[in-house]
């Protein structure tokens, strides 16, 4: 005759579970507002995740990189990050019914961006910009940049 299983509650784990039921508790003596509390947090956990990136493009090894070329790789990073998180900010900004910011995904706003280029003209002394899709101009507006001009000289 098989013997039936017997199932025993972890008391430990249940109260461990009762305590914090799935959230998270940031303790701060500095900022009070909680939502501001909040939105820092996640602003430190982007910067943190951008250098868990960066360690794993470098396979985690600090040695086969020298100092001054490794530093160099972490600065365009850290510049990279903030553009993308200047980008993030401006679009969320100034979203409006009519201009929607993509999925709040910045690749799909700068995949949209990814196609205005400027080809050389014929006569070689000027750059003409390609005409601008709906959605590419709208990234634009979103980001308030300016049209780029239709023509413009190389130097």
């Amino acid at each position: 005759m098989k013997k039936k299983k017997a199932w025993k509650k972890n008391f430990e784990a249940l109260r461990l579970w009762e305590r914090t039921a799935g959230r998270f508790v940031i303790r701060s003596d500095w900022l009070e507002d909680p939502i501001e509390a909040l939105k820092i947090y996640r602003r430190r956990n982007i910067v943190e995740i951008a250098f868990r990136q960066f360690k794993v493009l470098n396979d985690g090894d600090r040695l086969q990189a020298a100092r001054t070329s490794y530093m160099g790789e972490l600065m365009v990073h850290i510049i990279a990050q903030s553009l993308r998180m200047a980008i993030n900010v401006q679009a969320k900004r100034r979203e409006t019914s009519e201009l929607k910011f993509p999925d709040d995904s910045v690749e799909k706003l700068l995949s949209a961006l990814k196609r205005v280029r400027a080809v050389r003209a014929p006569t070689r002394a000027t750059w003409v910009v390609e005409p601008l899709s709906k959605k590419a101009q709208d990234m634009l507006e979103l980001l308030d940049l300016p049209k780029p001009s239709m023509t413009f000289k190389s130097m």
